[in-house]
């Protein structure tokens, strides 16, 4: 997959998350990005196509997880406090 149609649907999907009407544009955005990469050769169809489908998946799965993950980051700030890392937390 296109590693910039990642990164741009990605961005496009968490501007989504935050803000509909933007997010509908920086999503047209995204798109008129992936057609210029294949228009002028540096990526094929399908490349644009499963990248941004890897960028759009990849922030729904960490906003459906998003209260789990802070958990984990709570769990991690505590232990490394405990062994006297605070530095790192």
């Amino acid at each position: 997959p296109s590693n910039s149609a990642v990164v741009a649907f990605a961005l496009a999907a968490s501007i989504f998350v935050a803000d509909r009407k933007l997010g509908f544009l920086a999503l047209l955005t995204a798109a008129f990005y992936g057609f210029l990469r294949v228009f002028v050769g540096v990526h094929f169809p399908s490349d644009v196509l499963v990248g941004a489908i890897v960028g759009v998946l990849s922030v729904a799965t960490i906003n459906r997880f998003q209260n789990f993950l802070m958990k984990v980051v709570i769990l991690l700030r505590h232990f490394l406090k405990a062994i006297k890392l605070e530095e790192f937390a």
